[in-house]
């Protein structure tokens, strides 16, 4: 089987990481040349996708695709002017023509509802989010909670911030809102049209209130109207869905839908709002099991896979401040029983992946200190703890049911499954948690030139993950580490070419 992908952008979270996971099942995903993918804020080379998408779509079982990347030209560029709501629709028309031309052909598609971010920074935004970032996100955060809730004191507030920001700045963000939401409104026409099996709304980066929510709020009431609750679906997350739903189109292709028994290490776990999301974790862990395919069961006996997620006692932290965040490992969980149970189902031949939900940004050092001692870290189905919980939860549940597929079709490719999992405890744990802390530390955020910067991070990295390995996968597979680099050449996300050769 073959899945032609097209991604939102040519990071290796959003790229690589779905033909790294499908591999474990034995499956080929096709995805375009990274050089015409686009870079940051530089759109990807439209033409070029499109020539390549019609020599590839032939040998295409199932295709997945970002309208971000083909309508915009990627995740960042969709945050910007340039193009109207007609010009995308336009681009986007050949898509839309895909089932016309092979009825049978199922067609998944992706479409973010455009993030608020609560920061002065213009490195994913437009210029002026430098200076009035944080002033837009609190003008749209408390303008949609009066509208929700009547609450005088933040329209109070609203009104306060939209007087520090410039009237015809607040109308060009409105503007780029307006023409975005028009394009997800045409996606959701489509989709009732039946000329998409499945359109995905991610909500990148989103809180309880904001234009962004009320757009959801519009969306869903849409969705509901037109009967359209399973051929629609709205839920946090960007980076993983493409990964989610190749996961989902290789399972519906093999009539296989994988059943998750879900267990925390926190009793209030699954109720605790996660940083950048709108709704509680448990939430969260259905939303993502359900966009790749599965489901989740009410006991260990139904599962194929038992899902162990770590949650914070009390409320998630940032991964790099877990030695001073004082809300996460609390009374309100229990780790020890947590990696006991996981002990206790491996050794029970049970498979048991694992989602590190306790910070965002990164790994839960506790946990993976705890974890390593107790169990073969290469015996788990699955393991993730970067950026959001939504982006960990979906590579999580993809790559268990990857596993399972494999198992199930004799199709498995171990080598593949040890050198995704060394993978992620490499960039989870060693990098996000230990090694980009330290540089940032060091030298500030991104303040060292781009050479200077991966020098710097290769030197602290590499050394770490040759020990990682032997301590922890040295027995299951030998490691060959081709290559680390900064994939934005910047320090958020780092790209390692590795491979674990089976023994």
């Amino acid at each position: 089987m073959r899945i032609l992908l097209i991604p939102v952008d040519a990071r290796p979270v959003t790229c690589d990481i779905a033909v790294e996971v499908a591999a474990v099942a034995g499956i080929e995903v096709m995805v375009p040349p990274k050089e015409i993918l686009g870079f940051l804020k530089e759109p990807a080379d439209l033409a070029a996708i499109g020539a390549w998408m019609a020599e590839h779509l032939p040998l295409a079982d199932a295709v997945v695709v970002s309208l971000d990347l083909l309508g915009y030209g990627g995740l960042c560029p969709s945050r910007f002017g340039g193009v109207t709501a007609a010009q995308v629709k336009e681009r986007l028309a050949p898509v839309f023509r895909l089932k016309a031309e092979r009825p049978d052909l199922p067609v998944y598609a992706f479409s973010a509802t455009m993030r608020i971010p609560a920061y002065n920074s213009d490195a994913e935004e437009p210029e002026y989010w430098a200076t009035y970032g944080y002033d837009l996100w609190r003008l749209s955060y408390c303008d949609d909670k009066y509208q929700v809730t009547g609450d005088e004191a933040a329209r109070a507030e609203a009104e306060a911030a939209a007087a520090r920001v410039p009237a015809e700045l607040v109308a060009e963000f409105r503007a780029r809102r307006a023409r975005n939401f028009a394009v997800n409104l045409h996606a959701l026409d489509m989709a009732e049209q039946g000329l998409l099996d499945l359109i995905v709304f991610p909500q990148d980066d989103t809180s309880e209130f904001g234009w962004n929510i009320a757009e959801q709020r519009q969306l869903r009431a849409e969705i509901n109207r037109r009967g359209l609750g399973m051929k629609a679906l709205i839920y946090p997350g960007a980076d993983e869905v493409g990964l989610a739903l190749v996961a989902r189109a290789v399972n519906r292709a093999a009539g296989v839908t994988p059943k998750f028994y879900p267990f925390y290490s926190s009793t209030k776990g699954p109720l605790i709002h996660a940083r950048y999301e709108d709704r509680p974790l448990g939430e969260t862990v259905k939303g993502q099991i359900f966009a790749c395919g599965g489901l989740l069961v009410d006991s260990p006996a139904e599962a194929d896979i038992l899902l162990a997620v770590n949650t914070p006692g009390d409320e998630q932290g940032e991964a790099p401040e877990q030695a001073h965040r004082r809300l996460v490992d609390t009374a309100g969980r229990n780790l020890p029983e947590f990696v006991a149970r996981i002990a206790h189902y491996i050794r029970e031949g049970r498979p048991v992946a694992v989602a590190d939900l306790a910070y965002a940004n990164g790994a839960d050092d506790a946990l993976i200190s705890l974890l390593g001692e107790t169990v073969a870290l290469p015996d788990l189905e699955a393991y993730a703890g970067w950026n959001t919980a939504g982006n960990s939860m979906g590579t999580v549940a993809a790559h268990a049911a990857m596993r399972h597929l494999g198992r199930r079709t004799g199709r498995l490719n171990q080598g593949a499954h040890l050198s995704f999992l060394l993978k992620r405890f490499a960039d989870d744990y060693l990098y996000q948690f230990q090694v980009r802390t330290e540089v940032r530390e060091a030298h500030g955020v991104d303040r060292l030139p781009p050479d200077e910067l991966l020098a710097e991070t290769a030197r602290r990295l590499e050394p770490g993950l040759r020990a990682f390995h032997a301590r922890h996968f040295a027995r299951a597979g030998e490691l060959k580490l081709k290559q680390i680099y900064l994939p934005w050449k910047r320090s958020f996300e780092v790209g390692l070419d590795l491979e674990v050769i089976p023994r």
